[in-house]
């Protein structure tokens, strides 16, 4: 299946410059799976997976009632680790499905054997994330592109690149949020005069209060 077909609200990750955009959602959906502490690439040693809570044994016909009131405590015990177990295995497997099919097949192919998520995680990020300085340098350009470009058409898609860009550009303190703004409202006119009207009326509200 080519990747630009695959069912995901992950981003595909394709080349250095996809990175933070794709990390960024996929540690959402990791958190909101539950797995994340088990697959995160910059996490030391092994991840503490649960095991398969071992069997145990039935007592046989006529043991005393406080060996049965034990077995049944210990089976209770049992039951609730066996969620616990099945959950986080869940939680890994969809994990491992979401990871692979937002990551571009040629970059995944050398990968897709690996048996744990966190092990194919470290070695995308060390393979795909970029330094800061390059960091810094790609989300200046995708915000130049963004400014100078405003689409004619596809708006919904070049609003959410905007808003994925303006995350990056208020971390790095590439621009202050008053700065970005002012980018946004330019930007926008060219696409929707009305809706720019809007956001300088919102504006001048809140420069009142």
């Amino acid at each position: 299946m080519d990747e630009d077909t695959r069912t995901t609200s992950v981003p595909i990750l394709r080349s250095r410059q996809d990175w933070h955009v794709w990390y960024r959602a996929i540690h959402d959906f990791g958190r909101a799976e539950g797995g994340w502490d088990l697959v995160r690439p910059d996490l030391e040693g092994e991840p503490a997976f649960r095991t398969e809570p071992a069997p145990i044994t039935r007592p046989p016909k006529g043991t005393d009632a406080r060996t049965w009131d034990k077995y049944e405590l210990d089976l209770a015990k049992q039951y609730k680790e066996f969620d616990q177990y099945d959950k986080e295995q869940d939680a890994l497997r969809k994990f491992r499905y979401h990871l692979v099919c937002s990551v571009q097949h040629p970059i995944m192919t050398s990968l897709a054997l690996e048996e744990h998520s966190h092990v194919i995680f470290k070695k995308l990020k060390e393979r795909l994330c970029p330094t800061q300085s390059e960091r810094r340098r790609d989300v200046r350009q995708r915000w130049k592109s963004l400014m100078e470009d405003p689409p004619a058409k596809d708006v919904g898609i070049w609003l959410q690149n905007w808003e994925n860009t303006y995350e990056d550009v208020k971390e790095l303190g590439i621009l202050d949020e008053e700065s970005a703004i002012d980018d946004l409202i330019e930007a926008n006119e060219q696409i929707d005069p009305m809706y720019t009207r809007v956001l300088e009326i919102h504006r001048e509200l809140d420069t009142n209060r």
